[in-house]
């Protein structure tokens, strides 16, 4: 296996996080051709892509045993990953919904929904916990994936699933709407697969310009394309095989002060993506500032101070407490 130390894995990670944050941001204006909405929305085919590679690589390290049927290692470590925090995040709203300090009124059945990551789309709370439960879903089925794909023709086989997931969304959107709605990121998912395995049997020898230019083209041009009525979740599915390609094939970009900045921000990306509804929504409510600009900037320190407060007290701890379960294992 080609030895990298991933450095554009936290670039890709700070890009999607960046951009969910900045399709919710308040006074950003963009031009009238331009779908704000679907920036965000790119923000999370991004992270499907991301999240399937990097627990492909997670299994790997952990020398997965194939004749085990269920890895509890990487469930146990995946649940200390994205639960803890989630449930903090839900039970808060709870909270601050009862106290009145959050509009909208508190729903027992959507808060277990919530806590449990088994909610609908239009029943998150906060709404960017939409994507978690498709999250959480793949993960039961990566180990199983793995094996699969670990014995021989890893290639034809991957690419053979997202092309048979592919003709199976498109038929379901138009037969079958609540199969549509549970398969439809799948082909995503798998894109990362298809990264981690061609990955695995290249050497990485294209320049990191490539990755930055097409996610700069990808940025720009799909919320404009989505403007006009093309369907997003067909253009996202075409977005995410190139860069599952370039995640496998790029270097590692090598500028000190910019991995740095990545770093940074995709250490804190779950809590920024988590956190920054409920206080864009508490700090807008409040209304400071005059001075949009500095309201802005204030709504986004608050954000990353919060995270990062998250990530220390929460997120951190558990993440650790999970692996070191399983240290004399």
């Amino acid at each position: 296996m080609n030895n990298k130390n991933f450095k554009n894995l936290d670039f890709i990670r700070s890009i999607a996080v960046l951009l969910v944050l900045f399709s919710h941001l308040p006074f950003l204006q963009y031009p009238f051709y331009y779908h704000p909405q679907a920036m965000g929305i790119m923000g999370v085919y991004i992270f499907f892509v991301h999240t399937s590679f990097v627990l492909m690589l997670s299994l790997e390290r952990m020398n997965f045993n194939k004749k085990k049927i269920f890895n509890y290692k990487f469930y146990t470590q995946r649940f200390f990953r994205i639960f803890p925090l989630s449930i903090f995040v839900v039970s808060l709203i709870a909270i601050l919904k009862i106290s009145n300090f959050l509009t909208g009124d508190f729903d027992l059945k959507i808060f277990l929904k919530n806590i449990f990551l088994i909610q609908n789309l239009n029943e998150s709370t906060p709404p960017a916990l939409w994507s978690l439960p498709y999250e959480v879903a793949m993960y039961l089925f990566l180990p199983f994936i793995f094996n699969f794909i670990s014995v021989s023709n890893a290639k034809i086989k991957i690419i053979s699933i997202w092309v048979l997931f592919v003709i199976l969304v498109l038929i379901q959107k138009y037969f079958d709407t609540f199969l549509f709605s549970t398969i439809k990121y799948v082909p995503f998912f798998i894109a990362g697969i298809i990264g981690f395995v061609f990955f695995k049997e290249h050497s990485i020898k294209i320049s990191p310009i490539y990755l930055f230019l097409y996610l700069l083209f990808s940025i720009t041009i799909i919320p404009m394309i989505v403007k006009i009525g093309i369907p997003q979740n067909f253009l996202g599915a075409i977005f995410c095989v190139p860069l599952a390609f370039l995640i496998a094939f790029c270097r590692d970009i090598n500028f000190y002060y910019l991995n740095k900045i990545f770093k940074f921000i995709a250490m804190y990306s779950y809590g920024v993506y988590l956190f920054h509804q409920i206080i864009i929504s508490i700090l807008m409510d409040l209304n400071l500032f005059n001075n949009k600009y500095l309201y802005l900037l204030i709504i986004v320190i608050s954000i990353f101070i919060i995270s990062i407060f998250a990530y220390k007290i929460i997120e951190n701890p558990f993440i650790k407490f999970g692996k070191k379960l399983f240290e004399r294992n």
